[in-house]
């Protein structure tokens, strides 16, 4: 039998919880040539080890990569006032900053979304509404609609993009999908 592995190759990094769970997942090849890779894999490991879970839901953009699709799911809550689904975005790769935008659609589903895109200092309150304060840029979407949000940023930053069924409109625990074009333009 050939051996298809040669030595020094590139592996892909997985970071396994003491009960087999899957804390993080870095791809060799998402690496962008030119950051400092240690650097870059301690904070990987540091997130990781923090519950982050970063390769898992959560992207990275950068100027090889600066744009990406996602299709998740969105819930009324059933307990409490809302129900995240959490995208974290990375856009440290873009020192100089740039523009970010969202392009956000709904499913044919029942549930009606509310999207939020804040820091990832901030976590989004499940029990209360999202203050003004934390909120960098939102949205309103009815089933089968579209929109965009945009923001502007001075520097590459880590942000959290949080989407909910509207409580308040939808019985508890609808669903519908939802898909976000995500990507940044650089300064």
């Amino acid at each position: 039998m050939e051996n298809r592995f040669k030595k020094r190759s590139p592996v892909d990094s997985f970071v396994i919880s003491p009960e087999f769970e899957l804390m993080g997942k870095q791809q060799v090849h998402k690496l962008e040539r030119g950051i400092n890779r240690p650097k870059y894999y301690y904070k990987f490991l540091m997130n990781a080890l923090a519950g982050k879970e970063p390769g898992l839901g959560n992207i990275v953009l950068s100027r090889d990569e600066p744009s990406q699709i996602v299709l998740d799911v969105l819930k009324t809550p059933v307990i409490g006032y809302a129900d995240y689904t959490v995208i974290v975005i990375d856009t440290t790769a873009f020192e100089k900053g740039g523009k970010l935008t969202i392009q956000i659609e709904t499913g044919r589903a029942d549930a009606e979304g509310y999207f939020y895109l804040v820091d990832d200092d901030d976590d989004l309150p499940t029990t209360e509404f999202v203050t003004k304060d934390m909120v960098l840029a939102r949205a309103w979407l009815e089933p089968e609609e579209a929109a965009q949000i945009e923001y502007s940023f001075a520097q590459g930053q880590i942000f959290k993009f949080g989407a909910t069924g509207c409580n308040y409109r939808n019985e508890k625990g609808n669903t519908n999908a939802f898909k976000v074009s995500i990507s940044v333009a650089e300064n």
